[in-house]
Order: structure tokens, then sequence, then C-alpha cells
């Protein structure tokens, strides 16, 4: 077995002391999911989610930053003009501002920001993501979970090349609730995914199958009512 691939989430060490770390996304399972039955529907004799393994190992790869203390955000509306404020548990005076506007030039017409009911905001990350030479990271919003996007709060997704750029990496995200209500994020609430991967080169290919691999493979997918993929074709992944 290869050694495994090191990533290192780097902050100065109030930030290690005092904030919520970035941790496996295995550990970072939200509460809806885990109270899923495993059993089986008797009607349908489908598995819940939990037997999704594709599903699952979404939920569970790589690594999740979560909010480092209690965030509140505000936004409303007077006249055509959208306005925020933002407050947090930890005093300016050791952190600064924690939430920060996010020039909307930058953005153009994306959806979001065209509707004309989106602030553009971005959470400032206290960690640094390092990589071994030749792996990038994919931050993007949580797989499989809408919490934060329903209350108004929409991550985007980047990829950066952390094995050069040693730098923080903010969190840019679209605020779309006007309603003049305080949205609460509680400290450790989990905010983006990071999914480490090596760069390759890729070339695309498109096919046809012909009818026996078809015939072959729903013969093998239907040889059980549940659970096939995770028997026979899923892979171990971990993330430690």
């Amino acid at each position: 077995m290869s050694k495994p691939k090191k990533i290192t989430f780097k902050a100065q060490d109030r930030h290690l002391y005092g904030s919520s770390p970035p941790v496996p996304a295995s550990k970072a399972i939200p509460g809806w999911f885990k109270k899923l039955t495993n059993g089986i529907d008797p009607q349908t004799r489908n598995l819940s989610l939990k037997g999704c393994m594709p599903f699952l190992d979404a939920m569970k790869s790589g690594y999740v930053i979560p909010a480092p203390c209690d965030l509140v955000i505000t936004g409303w509306t007077e006249g055509e003009e959208n306005h925020w404020k933002a407050d947090w548990s930890v005093p300016n005076e050791f952190d600064g501002d924690l939430i920060e506007p996010h020039s909307p030039d930058q953005l153009g017409d994306e959806p979001m920001q065209a509707t004309g009911n989106a602030i553009p905001l971005k959470v400032r990350n206290m960690f640094t993501t390092i990589t071994p030479p030749g792996y990038s990271c994919l931050i993007t919003p949580i797989l499989n979970d809408a919490s934060l996007a329903i209350r108004g709060v929409h991550f985007y997704s980047g990829v950066v090349d952390t094995d050069v750029y040693e730098q923080q990496i903010n969190l840019p995200f679209a605020f779309t609730d006007l309603s003049g209500q305080d949205v609460f994020i509680a400290k450790g609430t989990p905010l983006v995914q990071v999914f480490p991967f090596k760069r390759e080169n890729w070339v695309m290919e498109v096919k046809e199958h012909s009818l026996e691999e078809l015939r072959n493979f729903a013969q093998l997918m239907y040889s059980s009512f549940s659970g096939v993929y995770k028997r026979m074709f899923h892979q171990s992944k971990k993330y430690m």
C-alpha cells in the first residue's frame, strides 16, 4: 500500500487554539443524513440514501472548512440598493473583519448577481492549504447538503494550485437573504469542502456501447435487489 499523501492546513497559533479547524469531511456529516435508516423500503426494495455509495462518497470525501466562530449576516433592501452587515463572536482587534465585501465588478452577469437580489461577500479563511508537488485543490460548496444555500449563503467553487500558492484562500459567496432577518451560522458549521487532486492531462473520447456490453452489465446490476454497487464496484477512499 502506498504512503498516504499529506495535506496541511496552516494557521497562526491563536486560530489553531480557538477556531474550528478544518476536518475530514467524514467527521462533518450533517444530522439529517445520520437520521436516515439503513433499511430497505419494503415496497420499492430500495435502500435509503445511506446505502447509495456515490452519494455518501461525495459527502465523506475531502476535507471541510468550518465557520471559525459564530457568524451573523443580515441583508436588506432600501429603495433599489441592497445593504448588509455582519457580526462575529471574535473581537475585531484580534482578527479584523471575518466577512468582507467582494467586488461585484468581478462577477459581471453571474446568474445570482444578475437577479439584483444577491450581495457578493467573502469569508476570510484563517487557514492556508498546502499540498504536495503536482496537487491542486477543488474548493466547492458542501456536497449534497443545501443547508446554507436555503438560508441565502451560496459559496462559489474554485480550483487552486495549493502546491505553489501557499497563501490564505478566502471563501467568496453570494448572500441572497434580503429579508432583514439575521442569518446565524454557528461555530463549526461546514462552509466549503476541499478536494485535493493530482494535476493530469486528459483526452476525451465518445464511444457507443455494444448491445452485448449493455446486456452483461444489466445482468450484473440486477442480480440483487440492492447494494450491488457497494459490494462489487465501490473502492475505499480515506481522508484522515
